[in-house]
């Protein structure tokens, strides 16, 4: 994997502190109520360990470890798309929160990413808007709930 540039960023100013962030993205009981599939987070939160998501029906969704880690800042992961099989293309993603005044930067970097791949880019879209309307008090959608407007 490389270390360069990106190849999508995503930044959502939420309203929250870095340690409530952090916790809605490494714990498990915030991750099954702002997740747009309802994914349940299974791993343990150090340096080598892992950060999977599983289905409500057992299947692993994403699967990643654990590259470096700087809480409530910085969480680096491997990205393995559990939807790609047994060989997935693995990839890099990094979480960066920016506590500022009243609010906090999520930052989303993700490395690596297969070129035209937008599928990945819109379930981080989603994901980003489902966690600020959780920690902000809002409407969380789920997977198919999608309003047109």
């Amino acid at each position: 994997m490389s270390n360069g540039k990106p190849s999508f960023v995503l930044e959502t100013r939420i309203e929250s502190t870095a340690q409530k962030i952090w916790d809605a993205l490494t714990q498990s009981q915030h991750m099954q109520e702002y997740h747009f599939a309802r994914a349940e987070l299974r791993g343990e939160l150090k340096v080598g360990g892992r950060h999977d998501l599983y289905r409500p029906d057992g299947h692993m969704m994403l699967g990643g470890e654990i590259i470096a880690m700087d809480p409530p800042k910085r969480l680096e992961t491997t990205f393995e798309p559990g939807w790609e099989g047994p060989d997935p293309t693995i990839t890099r993603c990094v979480y960066e929160i920016d506590e500022q005044e009243d609010a906090c930067v999520l930052t989303i970097l993700h490395y690596d990413l297969p070129e035209g791949e937008t599928g990945i880019a819109d379930g981080w879209r989603s994901i980003a808007e489902n966690l600020k309307a959780y920690l902000e008090g809002g409407e969380v959608k789920q997977l198919g709930t999608e309003e047109t407007a």
